[in-house]
């Protein structure tokens, strides 16, 4: 009896791939890598072999790239670090990861309009230097009126925040569009599936 056919990921390889990392990879993301199929390495320890490379800010350099290399990943938007024409020449593809790093632009975008609208920075220096005078006990209550956030600087965060709210929602709208390109195009796949089979079926019972 013939065995059933498995996955690539069902089988077990006899050797496993070697990845080579620079700089701190986030261990959620290692753990994607199934430990029968993969072992992590970091550059720092000059794996002899690497079929994969993943790094953050390191500029890599010829000598970090061994023969066995067959992709490279930055863990990021930006491949400058990379040397992508190099790397072309070597016939290793480059990959970036756009968007893997949005919640904490998201978070920093926040926390930056938020400091700049209210004084937060200039605040705590201020209190820095109360200390170092020593009258930062009677003069704290008096002084906070001067980096609270006045009208101009509020009506600024809003239109700073509406901002924000319309680049989500081109994205939003941006996302939606191409979820119905793909039904669609899974759609006209589905029905020339369909259309081939039952021609096939016609011309076998004639």
């Amino acid at each position: 009896m013939r065995a059933a056919r498995r996955t690539f990921s069902e089988m077990k390889p006899r050797t496993r791939f070697v990845i080579k990392t620079f700089n701190k990879i986030s261990p959620q993301g290692l753990e994607r890598f199934r430990p029968e199929m993969y072992r992590i390495k970091p550059g720092e320890d000059q794996p002899p072999v690497a079929h994969a490379i993943m790094l953050r800010s390191h500029k890599i350099q010829d000598s970090d790239v061994p023969l066995t290399c067959r992709a490279i990943v930055r863990c990021g938007a930006g491949t400058n670090n990379c040397n992508v024409p190099r790397m072309t020449e070597l016939g290793i593809p480059v990959f970036n990861t756009p968007g893997a790093n949005a919640n904490a632009v998201k978070e920093l975008v926040l926390c930056g309009l938020l400091m700049a609208s209210r004084g937060i920075y200039e605040g705590a220096a201020h209190m820095v230097q109360l200390h170092k005078d020593g009258t930062a006990h009677e003069r704290i209550e008096k002084d906070k009126a001067m980096f609270g956030a006045d009208s101009a600087s509020v009506s600024e965060l809003f239109r700073a925040s509406s901002c924000v709210d319309g680049v989500v929602a081109i994205i939003r709208e941006s996302t939606r569009l191409v979820s119905e390109r793909r039904r669609f195009r899974d759609g006209v796949r589905a029905t020339q599936v369909g259309a081939s089979s039952r021609a096939r079926r016609s011309v076998s019972s004639v």
